[in-house]
């Protein structure tokens, strides 16, 4: 969005429904981990091999700890920011800057720091996004073993006499 061309009031309306999403996905990640610590976790098909579990694990913590930290740097971008752009979510809701930030006396390193982080995290979420969808992928289509089925609600067995 920094270097769209485009008019200067369409690029404040992008970064302010960025900003919307961005608390979206903090408050959504919130509540999948309250979903997610009072509901028993789905068994890993017994196929999968040691490294296949720590690797799926690894991927699953780390989006959730990305999905929290990312939002909060964003804020923290917005906090720090040259310009005092007051932040609207979903264009109803005031989102106050960090206080002790908005007044820093580094304020200008720590918005290109920030900045920097934030990018970063970017690009470490979008690879853990690609790596989660080819392991499933994988699974899927190469193992032939249902980790998709893991991932969707709750669903009946197919060969259950039921379902005939």
């Amino acid at each position: 969005m920094v270097w769209a061309p485009v008019s200067l009031s369409l690029k404040f309306e992008l970064y302010q429904w960025h900003k919307s999403f961005g608390a979206l996905v903090f408050g959504l990640t919130l509540l999948r981990l309250a979903w997610r610590l009072s509901h028993k976790v789905p068994p890993f098909p017994s196929a999968l091999k040691p490294w296949e579990r720590v690797a799926a694990k690894s991927t699953h913590y780390s989006l959730y700890a990305l999905c929290l930290i990312m939002p909060i740097v964003g804020w923290t971008v917005v906090s720090t920011a040259a310009f005092n752009v007051p932040t609207l979510l979903f264009q109803r809701i005031y989102l106050p800057h960090i206080p002790f930030l908005a007044s820093h006396p580094d304020k200008i390193f720590l918005d290109w720091l920030t900045s920097l982080i934030h990018l970063w995290l970017a690009g470490v979420i979008a690879g853990l996004i690609l790596l989660h969808i080819a392991g499933t992928l994988k699974h899927r289509f190469f193992d032939g073993n249902d980790v998709l089925g893991r991932m969707l609600p709750a669903r009946k067995d197919p060969s259950s006499p039921e379902l005939k």
